[in-house]
This record gives C-alpha cells, sequence and structure tokens, in this order.
C-alpha cells in the first residue's frame, strides 16, 4: 500500500508539473510512464520529503544536491550534456520555476493527505 501511495503522489504531481510546463509552452516533459528511471526515483524522493514535512524550498535544495552528486551542473537543458537550468539555489530560481516547486509540492502533499493517518507511515 505504502508504495503505492507514493508512487500515486508522485505520478499526480508530475503530471500536474507536466501540465504546467505545457502552459508554458514547453513541451519537453513526457507522461510519468515514459520518465527515465532515474526521474521517476527523485519524483518519490520528492513525495517521500513532502510526507516527512519538507517545505519546496528544502526540496529543491535536495534535489539540486542529488543531481550534482550525479553529475549535473547548471546550463541550458540538455540531457546528453546533463545541464539543467533549474540547478541553482531556490532563491535564484525564477518565480515559475518556485511556483513549479510550490506546485509538484502541494499536489503531493493533497494525494498523501486523501489517506488515513495511521497508513502514513512512509
Amino acid at each position: 500500500m505504502k508504495a503505492l501511495v507514493l508512487e500515486a503522489a508522485a505520478r499526480a504531481a508530475h503530471e500536474a508539473e507536466r501540465a504546467f510546463s505545457i502552459a508554458f509552452g514547453e513541451q519537453y516533459t513526457p507522461h510519468w510512464e515514459q520518465l527515465p528511471e532515474a526521474d521517476q526515483q527523485a519524483l518519490l524522493s520528492t513525495v517521500r520529503r513532502v510526507a516527512e514535512g519538507w517545505a519546496a524550498r528544502e526540496i529543491h535544495e535536495a534535489w539540486v544536491s542529488d543531481r550534482t552528486r550525479a553529475g549535473w551542473r547548471p546550463g541550458p537543458r540538455d540531457v546528453m550534456s546533463r545541464t539543467r537550468p533549474e540547478l541553482v539555489p531556490y532563491d535564484a530560481l525564477a518565480p515559475v520555476e518556485r511556483d513549479r516547486c510550490v506546485l509538484q509540492c502541494s499536489v503531493a502533499s493533497a494525494v498523501l493527505s486523501a489517506f488515513p493517518l495511521k497508513s502514513r507511515v512512509w
């Protein structure tokens, strides 16, 4: 049950972020099923952190740290070069990128809160 709830929250958060991206003219975000395993795992980590009460700022900073350790660096979005423009401190993000972080966290939190408190041992 726990894994299913976490994945449901990650899927919902991702699809909300995907819709947000499309609204801003970004067409590069695939559906959950088409995401690389590493990206799915990163989203599951985000959801676990949301379940533990982390704020969007803390989750972003942890994501930057995780990605940096995996060899990514700041720069224009390029999977082959392992660069992403969002690999900067939270305060350096454009407002729209901070909104994207808050959106993902809010959706994940909403899904997680739909389950009884006794099942929230992540």
